[in-house]
């Protein structure tokens, strides 16, 4: 299958599930999206040629692990929901691992030139860590907390680093995926945004195309 014909079958894939989350059909959902991540996989290994390298293998590894997630947290049962922020944060750690390795200069430095981005993702976490801590129950709120601490410090690297290609579509992506996950916790933790499951899949599926 060529390259272009892989991504229009990943986009075919995420408006179905969009249609499909419209239709409030959860069956059908449990079907459709653990299909995204590996058909995202297939596309790299095609636009990469099978080559070998480590940051192909990095992405893949995120992928494979987002894909778990993916699993773990369709029926957001409180069993397993501990395990698909697992798996997400092992995806967003290697993202984070991704950017800070391609970033040039100092921490220090990169803070400072980067003022204005590094104020508003400080002012959302900070909002994100208020709420967190006084609406989410259990020790589960340690674990989103912490979560939320690194896909912030990974939207950060990815708009401050300059050396990976594509940078703007790494912004996109990441900052689709601070909009995702902020969606999720809200219809998991606290209460459901009007659109939400269609919203949460149509950035979260947007997202990963993008990184």
């Amino acid at each position: 299958m060529k390259v272009k014909s892989v991504k229009y079958f990943y986009f075919g894939v995420l408006i179905a599930d969009i249609v499909i989350r419209l239709m409030d059909a959860s069956e059908l959902d449990k079907f459709v999206k653990p299909l995204m991540m590996p058909v995202l996989l297939y596309y790299l290994i095609q636009k990469t040629s099978c080559r070998i390298y480590k940051l192909y293998l990095l992405l893949a590894a995120a992928i494979i692990m987002a894909w778990i997630g993916d699993i773990l947290l369709l029926n957001q049962q409180q069993l397993i929901l501990p395990g698909g922020i697992l798996a997400f944060l092992i995806t967003q750690s290697i993202y984070l691992y991704i950017f800070k390795a391609n970033s040039i200069g100092s921490f220090r430095s990169l803070l400072s030139n980067n003022i204005p981005v590094s104020l508003m993702l400080s002012i959302c976490y900070i909002a994100f860590l208020c709420v967190s801590v006084l609406l989410i129950e259990g020790n589960i709120k340690y674990a989103v907390i912490f979560y939320g601490a690194v896909v912030t410090t990974a939207t950060w690297y990815s708009f401050v680093q300059n050396k990976l290609p594509k940078i703007r579509y790494l912004k996109i992506g990441m900052s689709l995926f601070l909009i995702s996950d902020a969606l999720l916790a809200s219809k998991i933790f606290f209460f459901t945004v009007p659109l939400a499951p269609m919203l949460i899949i149509g950035t979260y599926g947007l997202a990963q195309f993008f990184i």
